[in-house]
């Protein structure tokens, strides 16, 4: 590895980062260690370009403190390393969710179909568009 370059690797973490009582957690720190690991994941996960992975690194940090996970992390039920791989997974399908949601037309009013009519009617069939435009 070179000098400016991090390893992917989990390193390991101190529960008091993340237990720390009055939120004094330290998040930065949380973020500038976990961002390589977590951009190989996502990006291998959701099999995306470097550049999209740490976009997508940004916004699952943004997903699990909306959802206060780190609050909610116990060292009693693992490691957080386990911890951590299965908020990565729920956000990976979170967001794959709202990805096809999107395609699908999502966040979008459906149109009556009396105005779907009415478009229909208006528009060219795809004979008379080849015609028009030859």
């Amino acid at each position: 590895m070179t000098a400016g370059h991090q390893s992917p690797a989990f390193p390991s973490t101190r529960w008091s980062r993340i237990l720390a009582p009055g939120g004094g957690r330290d998040l930065d720190a949380l973020a500038r260690s976990y961002s390589a690991p977590i951009e190989a994941y996502l990006r291998a996960r959701l099999g995306c370009s470097p550049d999209d992975a740490a976009d997508a690194a940004q916004d699952a940090f943004a997903w699990m403190l909306e959802r206060d996970l780190f609050g909610r992390a116990d060292p009693a039920r693992g490691r957080f390393r386990g911890f951590l791989k299965k908020a990565l997974a729920n956000f990976a399908i979170d967001r794959q969710r709202r990805r096809g949601a999107d395609k699908r037309g999502g966040g979008r009013a459906p149109a009556p179909l009396d105005e779907a009519a009415d478009v229909r009617d208006g528009a060219a069939g795809p004979e008379q568009a080849l015609e028009d435009a030859w």
